[in-house]
C-alpha cells in the first residue's frame, strides 16, 4: 500500500514471519501525532477500543482510555 502527496509519502510492506512490535516501534519518527495499531490488545499501550456492532467480549483494563461506538 502507498499513499502519497506533494510533500509526504507512506509506504506499507508486508514483512515474510512476524517482527515484534518492539523492534517496529523505535524506527518510527518521533514527531508522528498518531499511531495507529491494530491486533495488540494485550500489548501494554494507552488504547482506544472501538466497539464492534456484534456482540463481543469488552476490552477493558488501565491501558483504555476510551471507548467508542
Amino acid at each position: 500500500m502507498c499513499a502519497h502527496d506533494p510533500t509526504q509519502h507512506f509506504v506499507r510492506i508486508r514483512e515474510r514471519g512476524s517482527v515484534p512490535l518492539t523492534d517496529v516501534l523505535p524506527g518510527l519518527p518521533l514527531d508522528l501525532d498518531l499511531v495507529l495499531i491494530e491486533g495488540h490488545k494485550h500489548a501494554p499501550l494507552p488504547k482506544i477500543v472501538l466497539e464492534h456492532p456484534d456482540e463481543r467480549p469488552a476490552i477493558e483494563g488501565p491501558e483504555v482510555i476510551a471507548t467508542l461506538p
